[in-house]
């Protein structure tokens, strides 16, 4: 009995796997390669938008990908040939532009897209799907403030657009990204600078701490005037109400613990999860306090030392 049970399970195997092999045979490849690498070209952050594209932030550009087109925002010349000559089966258009490396981008809940340069260029389009891009309503960095690279970008629920610099903390443009603000700009270049007559929008600058890096955000889906702070420092909350900024899982370089957190998501238990640059995930139940804090290590999970 034993014996005729196993033979029959043989074969039910054999025949289930040469059944699903023909099935997958028959279908085309599920990946496509775009050699960027080959090319010189690095990629840092895909973003998949409302309108149904993936965006790219490289070093060449930005990349717009959808139903197997792709287009190269900014991208050197030679790179767009040579990425036309080795892509089979996919269109690419060129739209030249600046030559410069994008780093940071944001779409906002209506739709808006803003995208940063690695000099420190910001544009924007009032829709995610549209290939046309605008100077935005602001100065960047405002008068008084040196120049530091943009490390990332975000809109909330208003249209508050937020910007991380690589080391010198944040700033907060009110409403830079609200529809309502973008539509009725007015502006002129006088000695190389821009000057607007109207529409332009107050940049605020927000410390944390001295020579702070900012590398992600998160607004709370509980209380939205909280966005989360990812930092080189540890994990910030600010308060948009009473514009404050408060660290809530600090670093801590005697006890060994430092990290930087490079992308935070929330859940609708109140759990936030966040990545980092150097130790893995890292979740924390509360939103007021690191008590319930643990850092998963990209090998083990443990609890740091003075963490429950």
């Amino acid at each position: 009995m034993y014996k005729y049970f196993r033979r029959k399970v043989f074969y039910g195997l054999v025949i289930m796997l040469h059944v699903t092999g023909n099935v997958f045979a028959q279908h085309k490849p599920l990946f496509k390669k775009i050699p960027l690498d080959s090319l010189g070209v690095r990629c840092y952050k895909l973003l998949s938008t409302k309108g149904g594209s993936i965006r790219i932030t490289t070093s060449a550009g930005l990349g717009i990908f959808k139903e197997d087109n792709l287009q190269v925002w900014g991208a050197p010349q030679d790179v767009l040939l040579e990425l036309e000559n080795s892509m089979k089966g996919l269109k690419l258009d060129k739209l030249i532009h600046a030559q410069d490396s994008v780093r940071a981008m944001a779409e906002g809940p209506d739709g808006v897209f803003f995208f940063a340069t690695r000099d420190k260029e910001i544009f924007f389009s009032r829709n995610s799907e549209i290939i046309q891009f605008w100077w935005p309503p602001f100065i960047f960095p405002p008068k008084g403030q040196p120049f530091e690279k943009i490390a990332s970008l975000y809109i909330d629920n208003k249209g508050d657009l937020f910007i991380g610099t690589y080391a010198d903390n944040m700033y907060l443009i009110k409403e830079g990204a609200n529809q309502k603000y973008l539509q009725d700009v007015d502006y002129k270049i006088v000695d190389g600078a821009y000057v607007y007559g109207k529409g332009e929008r107050p940049v605020k600058k927000i410390i944390l701490a001295p020579h702070t890096g900012v590398f992600s955000f998160a607004q709370d889906n509980l209380d939205k005037n909280i966005i989360w702070i990812g930092t080189d420092h540890g994990l910030y909350r600010y308060n948009k109400a009473i514009s404050q900024g408060k660290i809530i899982i600090p670093i801590n370089v005697l006890a060994g613990l430092t990290f930087t957190v490079t992308h935070i998501e929330l859940n609708k238990q109140g759990g936030i999860w966040f990545s980092t640059l150097d130790r893995g995930m890292g979740f924390m139940i509360s939103r007021k306090t690191a008590s319930s804090f643990i850092l998963i290590l990209k090998r083990t999970a443990i609890l740091q030392p003075g963490i429950r």
